[in-house]
Order: structure tokens, then C-alpha cells, then sequence
């Protein structure tokens, strides 16, 4: 009797978890289905522009493209941390600091630590990422700023699999060039997303660009006594750009400008207006790597701080 008891017992134990799993399983499948929906037309618009790059850019895209999502978190950033010299823009190579943080909490801590040793640190958290994992925060962005995310990074991946032989500071500008020509031109080929939004985002861009590097070329003659106030005017004036700007560009542009701040810039803006006229010439995205291929080996004996960053 005990022993029917304990089956019995048993039985019943073995039905309540069996009960929760499903519970469990069919609440999970629930929140996947509403989260599906709830993102379906942002997803639907990634699915266009991954064509749009095989049939007018002609590009890869690889199967992984913005297809999976990110393990979730508190807001679905990803956290990178830039340390640079003090007296000059340039990567600081005596600390063995990580580029990605997990935390920001970590990352911040980190950035005190550094900052009170004298060094200058950015702690810069972006929805867009080589790994191409859909977030909340991604697909929260204005439509033009998507289509923009997705072009730079499937132009990292080509560059990647064509064998990486572009440098860093290149190919993030090139990222930026192709990301803003592609994000007008598909605005104007499919009417997906807003040809105006588009073109502002582009032009709000190049005027950032085209005033961080004119300060840049000051910041690299002026005493040190006198940078903190060009830092000052950098920050406000980013600011004044970007008042009407999309989210996406207040989250990738905003922060307090250092010789950090400058560090992260310089490998989109510096080479930005060299890449986009290399881009008019041709238009064609293998000619173009040729081309700065080409730029490269001549430019091999002026090592200095262009060639400043490594890659990510």
C-alpha cells in the first residue's frame, strides 16, 4: 500500500511539472508570437532591403543577416569603451583594456578608473553590430535609420569575406558612404521609406563629419591649455546638429567630446569625403576596394595617427 502510495505521489508530482512546463512553454511561445507581431513590419522592411543589396548593390548577404535575436538585456545596447592619450588622439596601447563591454555598470567603472589616471574614455553604446542580431532597440529606430544600420553592416561583411584587406579607418568610412548612398537610393527605388528622412539623415551626418574633422585639424595644432574649450564648442555644437535628428543619430553622435570622442570619430569622418568621391567615381562596390587597395599601398609611409586605431 505505501508502495501504491509513493507511485501514486510520484504520478501527481510528475503531472504538476509536466503542467508547468507547458505553462511555461506556451507563455514563452506566446510573448515570441506578440513580440513577432509586434516588429513584423520592421522586419518585413530589413527582408526588402537584404534584396535591394543582392539585386542593385550586389552584395552578399549572409544567411544569419538580421534573422536571429540577441539574448535579452536591459535595453539591448551593445557597449563599446574607447581610451586615448591625454595630451594627443591616439589609442592608448599600455592598458590592456577590452573594446566590448557587458555591462554598463562595468564598462562606466572602468571609465572612472581610467579618467582618474589621466586618461581620456568614451563608454559609446550602439544598436548596430558586425554580428547583425536583431534588438528592441534596432528595430525601435525611425525606418531610414534601420535601412542605414543594415547597409553599413553588410558592407563590413563583404569587406570581411573578400579578406579584410581594408584598413579599419577606411572601412568604416566606406560603411557610412555606401550606407547613405544606398539609403537614398532605396527610398527613391522602392518608396519603403521616406526619400526626405533619408537625405536629412545624410546630410545631418555630413555636416558633423565635415566640422569634426575642421576641428580636428585645430585640436592637432593648438596647446593643451586650450583644448578643453574646443571640446566644449564640439559638444554643443553636435548638440545644435542633431536637435531634429532621428534617434539613431542623437545615440551614435551625442556624447561628451574628448580626445576619446575624437578617437571613435575619426575612423568614420576623417576618410569619409575621400571614400564618398571614390564611391561617385564608380559606383561599383568591387571597383571601389580596388581603388582604396590601391590608396592604401601609397599612403604605406605615412603611418601616424590615420593608421592609429586597430580593428574591431
Amino acid at each position: 500500500m505505501f508502495h501504491k502510495a509513493g507511485s501514486y505521489f510520484q504520478f501527481k508530482a510528475l503531472g504538476i511539472l509536466t503542467l508547468v512546463f507547458l505553462v511555461c512553454h506556451l507563455s514563452s511561445s506566446a510573448q515570441d508570437s506578440v513580440t513577432l507581431v509586434k516588429y513584423k513590419p520592421k522586419t518585413q522592411l530589413i527582408d526588402s532591403i537584404k534584396r535591394f543589396i543582392t539585386t542593385d548593390l550586389k552584395m552578399n548577404v549572409q544567411s544569419n543577416f538580421y534573422t536571429h535575436w540577441k539574448e535579452p538585456s536591459s535595453d539591448s545596447m551593445f557597449i563599446y569603451f574607447y581610451i586615448s592619450r591625454p595630451d594627443r588622439v591616439e589609442y592608448d596601447t599600455t592598458n590592456k583594456i577590452s573594446w566590448t563591454f557587458e555591462s554598463d555598470s562595468l564598462a562606466l567603472a572602468t571609465a572612472r578608473e581610467m579618467t582618474e589616471k589621466g586618461f581620456h574614455t568614451l563608454v559609446y553604446r550602439t544598436a548596430g553590430m558586425s554580428n547583425t542580431l536583431l534588438t528592441p532597440k534596432l528595430l525601435s529606430y525611425a525606418d531610414e535609420a534601420i535601412a542605414f544600420i543594415c547597409f553599413h553592416e553588410v558592407v563590413h561583411q563583404n569587406l570581411q569575406k573578400m579578406g579584410g584587406t581594408v584598413h579599419y579607418n577606411y572601412e568604416e568610412a566606406l560603411c557610412d558612404v555606401i550606407a547613405n548612398v544606398a539609403c537614398v537610393r532605396f527610398a527613391e527605388t522602392t518608396h519603403m521609406i521616406d526619400i526626405h528622412a533619408a537625405e536629412k539623415q545624410r546630410d545631418i551626418f555630413e555636416r558633423l563629419y565635415a566640422f569634426m574633422n575642421k576641428e580636428r585639424s585645430i585640436l592637432d595644432t593648438m596647446q593643451q591649455q586650450n583644448k578643453p574649450a574646443l571640446y566644449q564648442l564640439c559638444t554643443n555644437t553636435i548638440s545644435m546638429l542633431t536637435t531634429d535628428a532621428n534617434q539613431f543619430v542623437k545615440d551614435r553622435m551625442n556624447y561628451e567630446v574628448n580626445n576619446a570622442y575624437f578617437l571613435r570619430i575619426s575612423s568614420y569622418a576623417l576618410s569619409y569625403f575621400k571614400m564618398k568621391e571614390l564611391f561617385d567615381i564608380s559606383n561599383s562596390f568591387a571597383d571601389v576596394v580596388n581603388r582604396i587597395e590601391d590608396l592604401q599601398n601609397k599612403r604605406l609611409s605615412l603611418k601616424g595617427s590615420f593608421f592609429s586605431l586597430p580593428s574591431k
